[in-house]
Parts: C-alpha cells; structure tokens; sequence
C-alpha cells in the first residue's frame, strides 16, 4: 500500500466534495411561463437526494437566485428563499438581447449549485 501524500489527501478531498456537488439539486423548468402581461414565472424546488430512500427530500431556507446571460449584459436578477417544501418561484421581464439565457443557482452545504 503506497504512503498517503498531499496529492492523495487532496485528490480524496476532491472526490468527497463532488459526491456532495450531486447532492443537492436545482429543478428550473426548461421553459418559464409566459404571463398575459406578458412578463415570465419560473419555478422550481432545491432537493437533496438521500440514501435509501425513494424520494429525495426538499431543501427549505436556501437562497435560490436567477441569473441573466446575455451578449449585452450579464448578472443576477433576483433572489428568494425556498420555503419549507423547497419550493421557490420568479416573475420577470426579460431583457435586453432576445438570445438571453435565465437560469437558476443556489448554496448549500458551501457549494454552489
């Protein structure tokens, strides 16, 4: 068995921090709705996958924030905290560049999702 080094240790770490990066997922619909006002709704749940159970279990208190990417601008929009089902929802306009990508993002456990 070869001797424990820094890169074995960090390589270990890596590899639990990855496994953690899978826990804790961000639902965003493909698509969001668009209102009769014409402005968006999307919305979406944080879940955290557990072992040996069948159904992953909702992440409430989380900050979930939604991002713009255009070739204009880009940047954060808004934020909200998901209730205790995990649960989060956005209303927005878009704009600037038609092209622009919305998505969602969020921490938890000190990992960005």
């Amino acid at each position: 068995m070869a001797p424990t080094t820094s890169r074995t240790t960090a390589r270990s770490l890596c590899v639990q921090r990855m496994r953690l990066a899978c826990a804790a997922l961000v639902e965003f619909p493909q698509q969001a709705a668009v209102l009769p006002d014409g402005s968006r709704r999307a919305s979406g749940r944080v879940i955290e996958p557990e072992r040996g159970r069948d159904r992953p279990r909702p992440v409430g208190g989380v900050y979930v924030t939604l991002h713009r990417v255009g070739r204009d601008s880009a940047g954060p929009i808004d934020s909200v905290r998901t209730g205790a089902d995990g649960a989060y929802a956005f209303r927005y306009r878009p704009s600037g560049a038609g092209d622009a990508l919305y998505f969602a993002s969020a921490s938890y456990g000190g990992i960005a999702y």
